[in-house]
C-alpha cells in the first residue's frame, strides 16, 4: 500500500488531513524542527494529537528535521524520554548525531532520514541503513525507478507542493544574507525574491497528480504532500484529490488539475524532476491572479465514522463487562452488578440504544449483547461502561516505547597547531610560492600530478547514473598519488573506503556537533559555516575539525542550469550573475555534470579575527577561491598572515551571531 502522508502545521490541518483521507501526517513540536514559522504543536497538544490520529488509524510522524548544537542535543536527552511516552510512529531527523540519540535513546522508534540530509543515490540509502534509518525521504530531484526499486530502506517521495531550487540541506542563502537558516527552521525563502533577472529562483510547486499510475507501479512505501505553513482548507482539498486518484488509480482530470491550481499554485505545476527534464519550464511566482484564485475556495470535508463492534455481557452476581474493537485496537472494561428486575428487566434493545450514543466520537456502533433473566442496569451504568470503554480504547492506541537513557559523551583529540588550508576552483589559482599546508581542488580540474599534499573535492551530487565516470578519475587520481578526498554527502565516504581513499567531510555534510562529527564515517571535518564562533571552541573535537575562515560560500546547489534557463549556456565556460535589486552580484558556478553552485557576493572574512578561533582545538583554517584571480589569491593570504583587516567588502558570515535558547524568528514574508 502507498502510504498517502499529509502535512499538519496546526491540530486543525491535522484534522482535514484526517478527514480527507491521509494514511499518516507529519507534523512540527515546537523546537527542531524545519518550519518554526508555523504553529506547530507542543508538549501538551503533541500527546492528543497522536491520540486524535491513532484512534483513527492514521500514522504520526514528528519533524525533528534541524541541525543541533552540542547544547541543545543535550537537551534532547530529557525530550527523548517524553517522545517514548507519546507513541508517535516515528521521527524525521537530519542531524545524524540526533538520529543516535533516539537510536540510542528509544531503540524501537522509527527514524526517517529527512530531505535536508540530500539522499540521490544507492551509496546514500545505504549509509543511512548503516546509521539506523527505516526510511529515507528522497532529494526531491532523485526519482530513479532503480534506486527506489533496489533500496533496502522505506523510500518516501514528494507528490506535492512548494519547490526548493537548491537541493534540500544544502542551502545557505537564507542564513547567510538574513541571519534565518533553512537548516535550523527558519528561511526567509530568498528564492521566491525578485532579483535583476526576475524571479531567477523560483519554481512552480510540484504536482505529479498526472503521473498517479506510474507512482502506484513504484515501491514507493509514502507519496508525501508539502504544506506545513498552508491553510487547513488547502491541506484537506490536496489530501481529497489525491485520495480520489490513488484509490481510483487514475491521474487526474483537467477539472482536478484546475481545482488543485485553484488551492495554490505559482503560475502552474512542474513535473520537471520527476521526468527528468529540468529547464525553463520549472520556473514560476505567485502572482495576484494566484492569490485571488485561492481567496475563494473553500473545502467541507465530513469524517467517516469508524465502525464500532461491542459486546455488553450481563449476568447475574457478576460485574457487567463490556468489549470494544475498531479491528486494530480492542479494549474490555467492567461496571457495576446488576440487580434484580424490579419491574421490567433490561433488554438487549436497551442496551443496543445506550451503547450506540456515541456522538462525539469517531465511531459508529454495532452492538450485540447477552442479558441474564430478570437483571436490571440504570441507564447510568450503562452510559458509563461505554465511556470508559471508548476512553480504554483511545488509550490502547497510545502506544509506548522503551526509553534508556543516552551516553552523552564525545570525547575530544588533541588537535597539532593548525594548518593553512586551501580551495582552488581550479590548479592556475595556486600561487607558485606560497605556505599552503594543504590544497583541495575539484575532482574534475585535477589534469595532472601536482604534488602529495593534494585532495580531491567531490560534486555534492551524484546520481548513480553519473557515478562510473567519478570511479574512473579518481581511480586515475590514485596513480598520481591522490590519497585524500571532501565529501558533501553522507554516501560519498562508502564510494572513498571501497576505492581505498580516505574520506574527510566538507560543509555540505553539516557538522554541526561532536555527535555528529564521531558519527560521519570520515578522517577529519569541516565544521558547518552556520556555526557560531563560541560554539565551534565550545564544540568537542573527536576528528580533526577544520574551519572556513575565507571564501564565497556556496549558497545553493541546484539541477537547474541558470545560464541555460535565463540565458544562453555555452558549456560551464560561462559565469552566470545573479543580481539582487540592490546590485549584489551572486557568482554561479557550473557543477558536475551540469548543476549550478550559487556563491554569496561577499567574500567570508576572518583575518583580522584570527584570535577567537585560536587556542579551540582546530586543526586547519580553510580559505576558499573561486572567482579570484591568482594575484588576488597572492594578495589575500599576504592579508591573512598579518591579520590585516580587509580593503574590500566582505561578510563575519554566522560566526558573530548571538546564541539564543531558540530561534529569534523575524516575521515571515507573505
Amino acid at each position: 500500500m502507498h502510504e498517502l502522508l499529509a502535512p499538519a502545521g496546526s491540530f486543525a490541518a491535522m484534522e482535514a488531513a484526517v478527514c480527507a483521507g491521509a494514511d499518516a501526517v507529519y507534523l512540527g513540536a515546537s523546537r527542531h524542527n524545519a518550519r518554526l514559522h508555523g504553529e506547530n504543536f507542543t508538549d501538551e497538544t503533541l500527546p492528543d494529537a497522536v491520540k486524535y490520529c491513532h484512534i483513527r488509524h492514521k500514522k504520526v510522524y514528528l519533524t525533528l528535521n534541524t541541525l543541533l548544537s552540542d547544547r541543545e542535543l543535550h537537551e534532547m536527552s530529557e525530550y527523548a524520554h517524553f517522545l517514548s511516552e507519546t507513541g508517535i510512529d516515528g521521527v524525521i531527523v537530519q542531524d545524524i548525531g540526533l538520529a543516535s540519540l533516539l537510536r540510542e535513546a528509544v531503540p524501537t522508534l522509527p527514524l526517517h532520514a529527512s530531505t535536508q540530509m540530500t539522499v540521490h543515490n544507492s551509496l546514500g540509502i545505504k549509509r543511512a541503513e548503516a546509521l539506523g534509518f527505516s526510511r529515507v525521504v528522497l532529494a526531491r530531484e532523485s526519482f530513479s525507478p532503480a534506486l527506489i526499486a533496489n533500496s533496502p530502506l522505506e523510500i518516501e517521495v514528494f507528490i506535492h507542493g512548494a519547490l526548493c531550487i537548491s537541493y534540500s540541506g544544502q542551502c545557505y542563502f537564507s542564513s547567510m544574507l538574513a541571519r534565518r537558516s533553512g537548516n535550523r527552521g527558519t528561511c526567509a525563502q530568498p528564492c521566491r525574491h525578485k532579483y535583476k533577472n526576475g524571479y531567477a529562483l523560483s519554481l512552480h510547486d510540484l504536482c505529479l497528480a498526472e503521473h498517479i499510475p506510474t507512482l502506484l507501479s513504484m515501491p514507493i512505501a509514502s507519496l508525501k504532500i508539502e504544506g506545513r505553513l498552508k491553510s487547513p482548507d488547502y491541506v484537506g482539498g490536496v489530501v481529497s484529490t489525491y485520495r480520489t486518484l490513488l484509490d481510483e488509480g487514475r491521474s487526474a482530470t483537467k477539472e482536478e488539475m484546475e481545482y488543485l491550481r485553484s488551492l495554490f499554485s505559482r503560475q502552474g505545476f512542474t513535473d520537471g524532476y520527476f521526468l527528468e527534464k529540468p529547464g525553463k519550464h520549472m520556473f514560476g511566482f505567485r502572482t495576484e491572479a494566484d492569490k485571488k484564485a485561492s481567496q475563494n475556495v473553500s473545502v467541507s470535508l465530513a469524517e467517516t465514522p469508524i465502525p464500532l463492534s461491542m459486546d455488553m455481557q450481563i449476568a447475574e452476581g457478576v460485574p457487567s463487562v463490556l468489549t470494544v474493537s475498531d479491528g486494530v485496537y480492542s479494549a474490555r472494561v467492567e461496571g457495576a452488578v446488576p440487580e434484580k428486575a424490579a419491574s421490567r428487566p433490561l433488554s438487549i434493545a436497551d442496551c443496543e440504544k445506550a451503547l450506540s450514543k456515541l456522538g462525539g466520537t469517531p465511531y459508529s456502533a454495532s452492538v450485540t449483547a447477552s442479558v441474564g433473566p430478570d437483571l436490571f442496569l440504570p441507564a447510568a451504568a450503562l452510559n458509563a461502561l461505554r465511556r470508559d470503554a471508548v476512553a480504554a480504547l483511545g488509550q490502547a492506541a497510545m502506544e509506548k516505547y522503551e526509553y534508556k537513557k543516552p551516553s552523552l559523551d564525545v570525547e575530544s583529540k588533541p588537535a597539532k597547531k593548525a594548518e593553512i588550508h586551501c580551495i582552488f576552483q581550479s590548479a592556475d589559482q595556486i600561487p607558485a610560492s606560497h605556505n599552503i599546508d594543504f590544497i583541495w581542488l575539484p575532482l574534475f580540474a585535477i589534469e595532472k600530478p601536482i604534488g602529495e599534499n593534494v585532495g580531491a573535492i567531490l560534486p555534492t551530487i551524484i546520481f548513480d547514473k553519473e557515478m562510473e565516470p567519478v570511479r574512473e578519475k579518481l581511480e586515475l587520481l590514485k596513480t598520481f598519488g591522490l590519497k585524500k578526498v571532501m565529501c558533501h554527502t553522507i554516501g560519498q565516504s562508502l564510494l572513498c573506503r571501497e576505492m581505498g581513499l580516505l574520506p574527510y567531510g566538507g560543509t555540505g555534510l553539516h557538522i554541526f556537533n561532536g555527535r555528529t562529527a564521531s558519527l560521519s564515517d570520515m578522517e577529519g571535518v569541516m565544521a558547518s559555516p552556520e556555526l557560531l564562533a563560541s560554539q565551534i571552541r565550545t564544540m568537542p573535537k573527536p576528528l580533526p575539525l577544520a574551519v572556513l575562515v575565507y571564501g564565497r560560500v556556496t549558497l545553493m546547489t541546484m539541477e537547474n542550469c541558470l545560464a541555460k534557463v535565463h540565458s544562453t549556456c555555452h558549456g560551464g565556460k560561462d559565469v552566470y550573475p545573479l543580481t539582487d535589486e540592490k546590485g549584489n552580484v551572486f557568482p554561479v558556478l557550473c557543477a558536475y555534470p551540469h548543476r549550478n553552485e550559487v556563491l554569496n557576493a561577499r567574500p567570508l572574512y576572518m583575518a583580522d579575527k584570527m584570535d577567537v578561533l585560536e587556542g579551540a582545538g582546530i586543526s586547519a583554517f580553510v580559505l576558499r577561491f573561486t572567482t579570484e584571480t591568482k594575484k588576488e589569491v597572492e594578495e589575500i593570504m599576504s592579508l591573512y598572515k598579518m591579520r590585516a583587516p580587509a580593503p574590500f567588502p566582505f561578510t563575519r558570515g554566522c560566526f558573530f551571531q548571538k546564541e539564543t535558547a531558540k530561534e529569534k524568528l523575524a516575521p515571515r514574508r507573505k
